[in-house]
């Protein structure tokens, strides 16, 4: 990206010289780094997505496996994430204010503050994902089920472990996404 920019800045000296061609190809430049801020923007928004809907699927695979949720429960622990979740991305609240509550209020570190600040920006991007969501995951399962500190915890190291079983092959997301489309299907009418 920077090559672009040093190319941008020698054409905008040549076209201010006068050089009409120059002024044709600092347009075209200046539309290329523009384009490819955007694509890059889009890129990096498509990796936020997967990594939230890999990770809700894991915590909702721990759900269903380690305390038994079927559909209804389920269902309620969506409508209370996505809404912690959206209170989140809305500035309402801060990743910090909850790990803080959690912390000081039910004694449960969680981790969700940490940082790495020498983590490339596609970490960086996957790290805010995963706070941003596990804060939500906590809360909702703090305020809907009234988890606390030790379940709270038994609850992040298995969905850990999974998350280690599907980085070693031993698992796969779509194993996963396949059985819990089988809860979710229990119940329904077939008219």
């Amino acid at each position: 990206m920077s090559l672009a920019r040093a190319r941008a800045r020698k054409l905008k000296k040549q076209a201010s010289a006068g050089d009409k061609r120059a002024r044709r190809e600092v347009v075209r430049a200046e539309q290329n780094i523009s384009l490819s801020y955007a694509k890059r923007y889009r890129i990096e928004q498509a990796y936020r997505k997967e990594v939230i809907n890999n990770l809700w699927l894991i915590y909702r695979y721990t759900m269903h496996i380690k305390y038994g949720f079927g559909k209804d429960r389920l269902n309620r622990l969506r409508d209370k994430t996505w809404n912690e979740f959206e209170a989140i991305m809305s500035g309402y609240v801060s990743v910090a204010e909850i790990n803080n509550y959690l912390k000081k209020d039910i004694d449960f570190d969680c981790g969700l503050c940490t940082k790495d600040p020498k983590a490339d920006r596609t970490k960086q991007i996957e790290d805010k994902a995963i706070r941003d969501l596990s804060a939500a995951f906590m809360m909702a399962l703090l305020d809907e089920f009234n988890y606390k500190g030790k379940k709270l915890k038994k609850i992040c190291q298995y969905a850990f472990d999974i998350n280690d079983k599907i980085m070693n092959g031993e698992l796969r997301y779509s194993d996963i996404r396949a059985k819990l489309a089988k809860v979710m299907e229990r119940g329904k009418r077939h008219d």
